[in-house]
C-alpha cells in the first residue's frame, strides 16, 4: 500500500492495479502536492534494497545485449571519447578501477532483454495510477527502460528529455538539477521546435534556478516532459534506472513543433502548440500520417514522420546543387 496516496475514486483493476509489492513506497505531502501539480517531485522506492542491478549484473546485462546484437542500445564513453558498442567493456572495466574518472555507461531498452524490469514497469504502471487516480498505462505509448552507470563525480550537462521520465537511485549518490519547463524564461516554444526538429541542445539561461535533489539509494525523482536539468554525482560509482514514459500527449505535441518548423521554413509564420486546437489537430495529423505505426525505438517513434517528409527535400536539394554548373 502507498503512503500518502489521494483517497480512491477509481476502482484499482480499472486502474490496473496490482497486488505485487510497490515500487513507489512513499510520496511526502509536500512532494504530493508538486506531483498533482505536475511538477516536479520526489519519492522513495524499493528497489535499492533489493540490490536489483550491482555492477557484476550490470555486466551480466551488458554480455546479454551484445550476445542479441542490441549493439543500437549500448553506449559508454571514457572521457570524450565514445566507444564502439562491442567496446563497453572498457568502460565497465574502467569503471571498477579505484579511482574510476569521466566513465559513463547507458544501457537502453533493458526490459527487452531482462523479465524483471518488465516486471518493474507493470508495477510502476499501477503505483502511479493509484497516485494520480488515472489509467497511466492508457496515456503512454510505450516505455523506454535505462541503466545509466557513471563514474565518481561524472557531471551530465544541461538538457532535456522527450519523456515523462522518473529517475530511481539503485547504488550511489548523485543530485538533478530540474528546471520548470513552463517558466518562459527557462524554455520556449523555439527552444522545443529547434530539439525536435534539429536536435539542438538547449542552453541554461542566465538568471534562472532549478530545484536540486540529493538522490541517495532508495530515492528518486520525477522529470516533467521537456524539464531542463542538468547532474552531479558524488565519490562512488553511480547506478540508476531511468523509467521514461512515452506520454501519446507530449508525443502529439512534438510533432506539432516537427510540423510547424516545416511550414516556417516554407515562410509561413504557424501559431505555437496550444494556440489553435483545431490547428494543432491538423498538424498532428499531417505527422502522424507519415509516421512508422509500429516504431521500434525512440527514434522511430519521435522522428519517423518528420524524415520521411525531409528526404524528398533533402534529396532534390542534393540533386539541384550537384546539377550547379562549377
Amino acid at each position: 500500500m502507498l503512503n500518502n496516496r489521494p483517497h480512491a475514486s477509481v476502482s484499482p483493476s480499472a486502474m490496473g492495479v496490482t497486488s505485487a509489492s510497490p515500487v513507489i513506497t512513499y510520496v511526502s505531502d509536500e512532494q504530493r502536492a508538486r506531483m498533482l501539480a505536475f511538477q516536479s517531485f520526489k519519492f522513495k522506492h524499493s528497489l535499492a534494497p533489493k540490490n536489483l542491478m550491482p555492477l557484476d549484473k550490470v555486466k551480466d546485462l551488458t554480455r546479454e545485449m551484445l550476445a542479441q546484437k542490441r549493439f543500437s542500445q549500448i553506449y559508454s564513453r571514457i572521457g570524450a571519447q565514445e566507444l564502439a558498442p562491442q567496446n563497453v567493456f572498457d568502460a565497465l572495466t574502467a569503471l571498477e578501477a579505484l579511482h574510476p574518472t569521466d566513465t559513463w555507461v547507458r544501457l537502453q531498452d533493458v526490459d527487452a532483454v531482462l523479465p524483471e524490469f518488465r516486471d518493474v514497469v507493470e508495477q510502476f504502471y499501477a503505483d502511479l495510477s493509484e497516485l494520480f487516480q488515472r489509467n497511466i498505462k492508457a496515456e503512454v505509448l510505450r516505455p523506454f527502460v535505462t541503466i545509466f552507470v557513471s563514474s565518481p563525480g561524472e557531471t551530465t550537462p544541461y538538457h532535456i528529455d522527450h519523456t515523462w521520465n522518473f529517475l530511481l537511485q539503485l547504488s550511489g549518490s548523485k543530485t538533478v538539477h530540474l528546471f520548470d519547463p513552463t517558466d518562459p524564461n527557462v524554455l520556449q516554444p523555439n527552444d522545443q521546435e529547434d530539439w525536435y526538429c534539429r536536435r539542438r541542445g538547449v542552453v541554461q539561461q542566465p538568471g534562472t534556478t532549478g530545484i536540486a535533489y540529493r538522490l541517495d539509494p532508495g530515492e528518486g525523482v520525477h522529470h516533467p516532459v521537456n524539464a531542463p536539468h542538468w547532474v552531479q554525482n558524488y565519490d562512488e560509482v553511480s547506478v540508476s534506472l531511468s523509467l521514461g514514459l512515452c506520454r501519446h500527449d507530449s508525443t502529439r505535441k512534438a510533432k506539432i513543433h516537427q510540423t510547424n518548423w516545416l511550414l516556417r521554413k516554407a515562410g509561413l509564420k504557424p501559431k505555437p502548440p496550444g494556440h489553435s486546437p483545431r490547428g494543432d489537430q491538423i498538424k498532428a495529423l499531417i505527422m502522424e500520417s507519415m509516421s512508422n505505426r509500429h516504431p521500434k525505438n525512440f527514434d522511430e517513434t519521435l522522428y519517423s514522420g518528420f524524415n520521411r517528409i525531409l528526404s524528398p527535400a533533402r534529396f532534390l536539394k542534393r540533386v539541384a546543387e550537384r546539377s550547379r554548373p562549377s
